[in-house]
């Protein structure tokens, strides 16, 4: 799968919604970080920056794909842009559904329902907790003390950096469905249950 994929991928499990481009980024660099080993060497470089992280080449190909007719790209008075799979964009994303492993398919889902349920703020914190040597170029407050504070050798903040609310809540979907809750992607109407 090549990061374009990667990227229909994730807009389809945003279901018919939108995702603003912070949840963009923070989807594919979430779903690169959980999924390494499946992402290719070409996926998405992701680099520090004001809002964590960051990898310019994701709108460079959401452009590049709306131009193939697969993505959407809409203003949005609050966020600039806001982007979703078109008619063509879902027909692909249930082709690619197809070749990837139901594992990998759920995180997906489940990282993306994870990242839209957050708040702009509550999404950047927990990213830059989670991944603290983002948050050194950051803009928002506290973020620079988050990142100081990992680099600590103390192995208790090492812990609680381990351990944040998103990956806890999307391994233990993984592992447990016990709660009903079905993350794989529909492939009639490519959402998340």
């Amino acid at each position: 799968m090549t990061r374009h994929d990667w990227l229909l991928l994730v807009l389809a499990a945003a279901e018919e919604d939108t995702l603003s481009p912070l949840q963009l980024q923070k989807s594919l660099f979430l779903v690169g970080q959980g999924l390494a080993g499946l992402a290719e060497a070409d996926f998405y470089e992701f680099q520090p920056r004001d809002y964590g992280p960051f990898a310019a080449a994701v709108y460079h190909d959401a452009e590049y794909q709306q131009l193939q007719g697969l993505v959407a790209i809409r203003p949005h008075s609050r966020t600039k842009r806001e982007f979703s799979l078109t008619a063509a964009g879902s027909s692909r994303a249930q082709t690619l559904v197809a070749e990837l492993h139901s594992d990998a398919v759920r995180y997906c889902c489940g990282v993306v329902q994870w990242v839209q349920s957050q708040t702009f703020q509550g999404l950047t914190q927990a990213v830059y907790e989670q991944f603290p040597a983002f948050a050194t170029r950051s803009v928002m407050p506290g973020a620079c003390f988050t990142a100081l504070a990992a680099e600590e050798p103390d192995p208790v903040k090492k812990k609680i950096y381990a351990n944040q609310p998103f990956m806890a809540a999307i391994e233990k979907a993984l592992r447990d469905e016990a709660d009903g809750t079905d993350y794989t992607l529909k492939l009639n109407n490519l959402g998340c249950q």
